[in-house]
């Protein structure tokens, strides 16, 4: 687990896990609440989904391009579950490619273990059941156990993402990426340990583990500009324009093939992940909550300030609307409610619609089709 018979990622007076700006990084939320104005939000389509936005984020600099590490942002990955993890036996370090790891030691199909698509969905009951399952105990700047994050071998394009147990007390030296349950996700270079792999065939699912409404039309998933007022149950939204990071900026949207999926957390928030025609995840924005919700539209809002708004009609970059009758802090069923809801609704009044026309008095039977 150790690199020279030394502990790498420990060196108390140089703090190498902190993050490298942490002033600069307050200075950035500071302006970046300051210039936002309007809060932004995203817009995302209900027919089929739920808004939703995901994703530990620390603050640092765009991961730096360099030939001699594994960038691997663009690999597929879909949820597994508990019984589908396995450590490697071999031991490797942060310069190996991990992919490979996992594909040599069991098999074509296995894959790195990601944090946030496979881990993430898991209860904190669950993280201690595999935990106890891999015999990983509780140590501290001791063990490093390789995964990915995002579909990322790498932070900052050197620092392999990396976890330890800690119990819920990662240690004062770290750059905590993210917490979930005992265990604490962080980054470094120059560390060795095994891998933690899903094996083939797991998570083959349509959708990742917790997705509530399965794939969310990209022409339906949109930066906003909104009230800023979570609990105001009528909004207007304009500029609408591609999902925005709040730590790394407009995103890229190909209208016509991207889609996203919408995913309950453990912690009672949810994620959202944007995907390209092919499966492979392209990003995924950070943690948020669902805070407002009607058949019309589903507000999500990343710490209180940036969110996401799921519409039951598709949109175009540039446009307006405004939403009436949302639910204040709506329950999960209330969201999944909503997510499948105006779908159906819009195809029955279709329906109504052609048979009104017709003049046939059919409009029962064409009912009941939906």
């Amino acid at each position: 687990m150790e690199a020279g018979g030394e502990q790498p990622q420990v060196f108390a007076e140089e703090q190498p896990m902190i993050s490298q700006s942490e002033d600069g990084r307050a200075a950035w939320r500071a302006q970046a609440y300051v210039a936002k104005g309007a809060v932004l939000l995203t817009a995302l389509a209900v027919c089929g989904g739920v808004c939703g936005l995901a994703r530990y984020i620390t603050g640092g600099g765009a991961p730096a391009s360099t030939s001699r590490f594994a960038m691997t942002n663009q690999l597929q990955i879909k949820s597994a579950d508990v019984q589908s993890f396995s450590l490697t036996d071999g031991m490797y370090t942060d310069l190996d490619e991990h992919a490979s790891a996992c594909t040599g030691e069991f098999g074509l199909g296995a894959r790195v273990a990601d944090w946030d698509m496979d881990l993430g969905p898991l209860s904190p009951s669950e993280v201690d059941s595999l935990m106890d399952r891999l015999n990983i105990s509780t140590t501290f700047n001791q063990k490093n156990y390789f995964v990915q994050e995002a579909g990322r071998q790498y932070y900052s394009g050197s620092r392999a993402y990396f976890f330890e147990k800690h119990d819920g007390k990662p240690p004062g030296n770290w750059m905590v990426h993210g917490q979930h349950g005992s265990i604490t996700l962080g980054s470094w270079f120059g560390i060795s340990g095994p891998v933690l792999c899903v094996r083939g065939g797991a998570g083959a699912e349509a959708s990742p583990r917790g997705a509530l409404c399965g794939r969310i039309s990209a022409k339906r998933v949109f930066d906003v500009q909104w009230s800023g007022d979570e609990h105001q149950t009528t909004q207007f939204c304009s500029g609408f324009s591609a999902p925005y990071h709040p730590h790394k900026g407009r995103t890229t949207v190909d209208r016509e093939t991207d889609y996203y999926n919408l995913v309950e957390k453990a912690n009672g928030k949810f994620s959202l992940r944007q995907y390209g025609a092919d499966g492979t995840l392209k990003e995924t924005l950070p943690d948020g909550k669902v805070t407002l919700a009607s058949q019309d539209a589903i507000f999500y809002i990343i710490d209180g300030w940036f969110g996401t708004v799921i519409t039951s009609a598709e949109h175009r970059d540039g446009d307006a609307a405004s939403f009436g009758g949302l639910t204040d802090n709506p329950s999960r069923e209330v969201v999944s409610q909503y997510c499948e809801a105006p779908e159906k609704q819009v195809q029955a009044e279709s329906c109504m619609t052609v048979c009104r026309a017709k003049g046939t008095g059919e409009e029962s039977s064409c009912a009941s089709a939906f």
